[in-house]
């Protein structure tokens, strides 16, 4: 932790303002502590992040997956610009369009895209409730512009409207009320700030549920190792046969709608089995699930105070200005 995520942390119960007790620091970086409330709660430092969240409850899974796979998506290390790409798909940025800004990830599992915010951004804070925090810092610790944080998305640790721009990748979706999950973190942009969000759409046809949908019933109440395991073993198997026509596209379709990128992503095969084995566990493993439409997700834009609006599909990627001469969310 550094000094400067002093100027954004509140207590979570009573909103008062933090200070740092018993530090221990390596360089700038606040390695051990705590942080300190007037009323009389305090918040431990643990390998450099503040901790809000007692554990990681509902998100086992991610921490499991992310600590598992904590390189597998990092653009620097598979030298590929997949993130860099997903991410102006999300946002409608490139990285250089959040110079000088204070921008916050919400839900940012090992850091693939505070990676590509960070490059211009002034300052990045990363948030998850998940463990996944301690891969993010061991991955990102020599940014000196990310900072990261352990916390709930309803019960967040960070004044109001302190934010230039918000996203949240793939995540809003996986909590108990997406929709107050949104107003919440909505809450913490400026006055004059922009928000983007990708949100799993609703089935084309929600009737004819993929076989994926129906494991999920199962898949979600086995523990995360052993999830894995079986997941291995799966997709290992099912990657020869999604490259064949007709059993392939029903293969990718139906049952492993996630497990193969050949001819999308620039992976090595090896970089390709595990891709597939993340994606696939990742589909499987959340307890919660909760698709919507674009118009849904748009109505929620609106109730938070979004005048500019721009949602595109099929996936749901919508992005919101408070201001409409914004340029953070042009089309």
């Amino acid at each position: 932790m550094r000094d400067f995520l002093l100027d954004f942390l509140i207590c979570p119960s009573c909103k008062g303002r933090l200070k740092i007790i018993e530090s221990e620091n390596s360089g700038t970086d606040i390695e051990t502590g705590a942080l300190s409330c007037y009323c009389g709660r305090q918040y431990p430092i643990r390998n450099g992040i503040p901790r809000f969240a007692a554990s990681d409850g509902y998100v086992a899974n991610f921490s499991f997956e992310w600590n598992r796979f904590r390189r597998t998506q990092l653009d620097s290390f598979n030298k590929t610009d997949i993130s860099a790409k997903r991410f102006k798909e999300v946002t409608g940025l490139e990285s250089e369009g959040l110079k000088d800004k204070i921008v916050l990830e919400i839900g940012c599992g090992m850091g693939r895209f505070l990676e590509i915010a960070a490059k211009n951004a002034r300052e990045v804070v990363g948030i998850d409730l998940s463990f996944s925090v301690d891969a993010a810092r061991d991955n990102l610790r020599h940014l000196p512009n990310v900072h990261l944080i352990q916390a709930d998305i309803f019960n967040l640790p960070l004044a109001r409207h302190g934010f230039d721009f918000i996203y949240s990748i793939g995540v809003l979706h996986h909590t108990p009320d997406p929709k107050r999950a949104f107003l919440n973190l909505a809450s913490l942009v400026s006055g004059d700030g922009a928000i983007a969000i990708w949100y799993s759409p609703r089935p084309r046809f929600p009737l004819l549920p993929r076989a994926t949908n129906i494991a999920r019933f199962f898949t979600t109440k086995i523990q995360p190792g052993l999830l894995f395991n079986i997941v291995n073993g799966l997709v290992a198997l099912a990657l020869p046969f999604v490259r064949i026509p007709f059993i392939g596209r029903f293969l990718k379709g139906w049952i492993f709608p996630v497990c193969d990128y050949k001819g999308e992503l620039p992976l090595n095969k090896q970089q390709l089995l595990e891709w597939s084995i993340l994606d696939t566990f990742d589909l499987l493993s959340p307890r919660y699930l909760y698709p919507r439409t674009s118009g849904e997700i748009k109505d929620w834009f609106n109730e938070a105070g979004f005048p500019k609006i721009v949602t595109l599909k099929p996936d749901v990627v919508a992005r919101g200005a408070r201001k409409k001469e914004s340029v953070l969310c042009a089309a």
